[in-house]
């Protein structure tokens, strides 16, 4: 999943957002986007979730090419969030974070409270 993603510049605390296309049906489609935490950001979610076994993945659809596997529950939780009819701008880890990048996971971790802070809304997704 790693090769995909752009160097995130820490002096800036740059975060990825991710916006869910809307739609229907089992292929999710999203985009991300680079934002710094010190400037205008855009509104967004973030959501917090149980990964579960990280074994059992799904595929969603990357900047309209590239598939990548999130774990089930990532995608269950993406699944619920999608809106049919309007793009959806969230924040979630397994997607937001290049997870394969040690020094960038650390770096994600302590701007975690931020990312948190200036979301518009927090969502909790618990599983079916």
């Amino acid at each position: 999943m790693a090769s995909f993603y752009q160097p995130l510049d820490t002096s800036a605390r740059e975060i990825r957002l991710v916006t869910v296309e809307a739609g229907k049906g089992d292929e999710i489609h999203c985009k991300l986007n680079t934002v710094s935490l010190d400037g205008d950001l855009p509104q967004y979610e973030s959501v917090s979730y149980c990964w579960g076994d990280i074994t059992k993945k799904s595929s969603i659809v990357l900047d309209g090419q590239t598939t990548v596997d999130v774990s089930k529950n990532a995608h269950a939780a993406l699944m619920r969030i999608r809106d049919p009819n309007i793009d959806r701008t969230i924040w979630i880890d397994a997607i937001c974070i290049n997870q394969t990048d040690v020094e960038e996971r650390g770096s994600q971790v302590s701007n975690m409270h931020l990312v948190y802070h200036r979301a518009t809304r927090n969502l909790i997704w618990l599983g079916e």
